[in-house]
């Protein structure tokens, strides 16, 4: 969901970047993926809009300038740990 909404923002004229907590592989399984992936690590800039696409990403809006900080919740996240997880 979010490298098709990167994408869709990307093509109207937007500035899109994805920043990953890990290094950056290709994604070849998403087809025409243009938006830049960036190591988190790696990240210098400042930007207009950060939005964190999971639970364990939003912590790492406080260490990265942008005007403006939202979360993407896309799902109930509970659902993707097992009963026993103090994550659940």
């Amino acid at each position: 969901m979010i490298c098709q909404q990167a994408t869709r923002l990307k093509k109207r004229g937007h500035e899109v970047y994805l920043l990953s907590l890990e290094k950056p592989s290709p994604m070849t399984w998403f087809p025409n993926q243009t938006v830049p992936v960036i190591y988190i690590e790696d990240w210098k800039g400042t930007l207009d809009i950060l939005v964190a696409t999971g639970w364990n990403t939003a912590v790492h809006l406080l260490r990265i300038p942008a005007t403006v900080k939202c979360y993407f919740v896309q799902s109930d996240e509970t659902r993707f740990f097992p009963d026993h997880s103090i994550w659940r």
